[in-house]
């Protein structure tokens, strides 16, 4: 009877990391986090047709950046203005050509803007399962580009596994764990069960699980006793919060 593992996989599928818009605030530059674009909510109002004309003859298009262009932005005197937007080869683009109605000067308040912003700083933890993680961030709240609230948070108490991060690792100890005697059921084919993990402790040891998909309570209990028995898994702090990740890691029962 012998035991195979299959590479573990995650539970969803994500997109291309986007380019981030960057933010201006006391002289220092940051990172905005992914999927906060100021601009996009100008064009959210029925008044501001988005340009995709103008986008697609002088922005940035890639699967990095759907939406054509890197906005760089400014927090001044509790204020948020649009200062450039970087299109093909990082050449500025012409803003008069979106802001028709606008008196333009060097930059343009955001006043349409009413949400969150997560600015990165600190230094790069991980790229988890799509997800960026620094060391730190800034969070500020917007009312009608206004400034109305500003917190620092901190990303540091999250670990990344060497586990979850290095085949190597992951398979080695696969290996050590796998028990001929816990597989006493005779099958004619191969088998798989799918563990879904659900959580860690602070600690980073897995401690909830649940059968993804199973066979029998034999191989279902074997499954969860390896998965269970990593030393230790991530555990992950985005926006100062602890959040979870899920994983679906496939095992292979291969009966001889």
């Amino acid at each position: 009877m012998i035991f195979f593992i299959t590479v573990f996989s995650y539970s969803s599928v994500f997109s291309t990391l986007q380019c981030h818009d960057i933010l201006i605030y006391n002289e220092d530059t940051f990172a905005i986090g992914e999927d906060v674009y100021p601009l996009e909510s100008f064009f959210d109002n029925v008044k501001n047709i988005r340009p995709d004309s103008i986008f697609e003859k002088y922005g940035y298009f890639t699967s990095a950046s759907w939406r054509g262009y890197i906005g760089v932005w400014l927090i001044e005197n509790d204020s948020l203005f649009l200062l450039e937007l970087k299109g093909f080869d990082e050449k500025s683009m012409d803003l008069s050509k979106l802001f028709k109605n606008t008196k333009l000067k060097k930059r343009i308040f955001a006043e349409w803007y009413n949400n969150e912003v997560y600015c990165y700083y600190g230094n790069y933890i991980s790229q988890n399962v799509g997800i960026e993680i620094f060391e730190h961030e800034i969070y500020f709240k917007f009312n009608k580009g206004l400034v109305t609230k500003i917190k620092y948070l901190d990303n540091t108490k999250t670990f990344i596994s060497d586990f979850t991060h290095n085949e190597l690792f992951y398979f080695d100890h696969l290996k050590c764990e796998l028990k001929e005697s816990y597989l006493t059921k005779n099958y004619g084919e191969s088998k798989k069960v799918l563990i879904k993990v659900i959580n860690t402790d602070n600690s980073g040891k897995i401690d909830s699980v649940d059968v993804f998909k199973g066979i029998d309570k034999v191989f279902n209990n074997e499954a969860i006793r390896i998965v269970k028995s990593f030393p230790s898994w991530d555990v992950l702090y985005l926006h100062g919060e602890r959040i979870n990740q899920y994983y679906i890691i496939s095992l292979e029962f291969n009966i001889d």
